[in-house]
């Protein structure tokens, strides 16, 4: 059971989480869910809506990395460029909106964190240079 959970659950929750935004990249265009926000959310989403770029830049961005995420191209680049994406829906739902809806934010926060911890050392030569720095310049 455990050989099948560690071999099969990184799947299972890239395919989710790139499912759960091809829905919404789609939804964006098709309307094929209503979405309530409360008064503060939905004043939130129509100023990120009246920039103008902005919100079709963000739906473009979470189809295009959720198709990259349920194909298995490049999971790692997809993670990378969706996690600030993913910040800001946490973020949104804890400051923002309150009740069912927010539990997929949440459940995208921790498919998002579980699969950076799993690809975790595609990520290493990003932070590396960094740490390094941080290291030399430690006066001891």
């Amino acid at each position: 059971m455990t050989k099948f959970l560690k071999t099969h659950l990184p799947q299972i929750a890239r395919i989710s989480l790139g499912i759960i935004f091809c829905v919404s990249g789609i939804n964006f265009v098709y309307r094929i869910f209503p979405i309530d926000y409360s008064p503060e959310g939905a004043s939130f989403i129509e100023n990120l809506k009246s920039f103008g770029y902005v919100w079709p830049v963000l739906k473009i961005t979470e189809l295009l990395c959720g198709l990259m995420l349920i194909f298995g191209y490049f999971g790692p680049l997809a993670l990378f460029i969706l996690a600030p994406i993913t910040l800001g829906i946490v973020l949104f739902h804890v400051l923002l909106s309150s009740g069912a809806d927010a539990i997929l934010g949440y459940s995208v926060f921790v498919l998002e964190v579980f699969l950076i911890f799993y690809f975790r050392s595609h990520f290493t030569h990003v932070f590396r240079d960094f740490f390094n720095d941080v290291e030399k310049d430690k006066v001891v």
